[in-house]
């Protein structure tokens, strides 16, 4: 079909400029330009993914709590391919020449404007917030409890959440879990701002500026094809197949593959170790529990 041709395929973008066009008195120079993006292939959105939209756009936009910058929004909606629509994410980012950062956040999320805040002026490149995934564990939560830990040990045990830490040897560490830490009692370093490297995170929350999207290009100019409902784009998101530890062939998710190009090639990934978060499905999962730091435990080796 060819109704849709005209907006990229069945790309629907709709772009929120609340304060584009008006600088407050009292700033100088132009603003950098924050482009909030989510994808959701029915185009329906949660109702805290909503809310917590509207309360990041009045703090930069209203309030103009982020001295400097501004934030816009477009919706990417009726995309199956996940990485494709993450590429027509990209596409919006570089195609506005104002834009200084794109964040990725998926429909059924909720954050805080000030987790926003923290990561535009973090001066990371690629930085993103981890999120439990929306399953209980519930046989590490009743191993947790008939082994008399605390309650807040049996949340933390309760989700895995998509973030891969990085290994001595830099191997595969997997979803973070219980069991899932190459640090002693998982008090894995954090810098001063406290963010901790990863090897891998999810897209579901997650900063990109310019700068990095621009190198990443760069470098992997094969990416740049023409998608089939018209225009040019680079295929930074993508799906592959790689052979892991023991000789198994496994898919690689494109949030996953993303992570290793940009690693390849120097990057830096970071995770925000202070705070997650949440996740709705049949109810909001919270995404704090995922601070390790701050806790003093060490899991059971035999952790289901």
């Amino acid at each position: 079909m060819r109704r849709w041709s005209w907006l990229w395929g069945a790309l629907l973008v709709v772009v929120m400029l609340a304060g584009a066009s008006a600088q407050s008195a009292g700033e100088e120079g132009p603003l950098k330009k924050l482009i909030i993006t989510s994808i959701s292939r029915e185009g329906l959105y949660h109702d805290i993914f909503v809310t917590s939209l509207i309360n990041t756009m009045e703090y930069f936009n209203t309030d103009k709590k982020v001295p400097g910058w501004r934030a816009t929004y477009a919706f990417i909606n009726d995309i199956t391919d996940i990485a494709r629509a993450r590429n027509y994410a990209l596409k919006i980012l570089m195609d506005n020449k104002e834009a200084a950062a794109l964040l990725m956040i998926d429909h059924d999320h909720q954050w805080s404007p000030e987790h926003v805040h923290r990561f535009v002026t973090s001066g990371k490149d690629v930085v993103g917030a981890a999120y439990p995934a929306k399953k209980i564990k519930w046989e590490r939560v009743l191993t947790l409890v008939r082994r008399g830990y605390s309650d807040q040990m049996a949340l933390l045990a309760a989700h895995d959440y998509e973030v891969q830490l990085i290994q001595g040897n830099d191997t595969d560490a997997g979803p973070i879990g219980p069991k899932n830490s190459p640090y002693e009692d998982h008090k894995f370093p954090r810098d001063k701002q406290g963010f901790v490297k990863v090897r891998r995170i999810g897209t579901g929350f997650l900063l990109l500026t310019r700068a990095a999207v621009e190198t990443m290009i760069a470098a992997y100019p094969e990416t740049k094809h023409l998608d089939h409902t018209g225009p040019e784009v680079h295929a930074l998101f993508d799906y592959a197949l790689r052979r892991m530890p023991g000789g198994t062939v496994a898919r690689m998710t494109e949030d996953y593959l993303f992570c290793d190009r940009w690693r390849a090639i120097g990057g830096v990934v970071w995770a925000d170790a202070t705070r997650g978060v949440n996740h709705k499905g049949y109810y909001t999962y919270k995404g704090e529990n995922w601070v390790w730091p701050e806790l003093d435990w060490t899991p059971p080796m035999d952790m289901p």
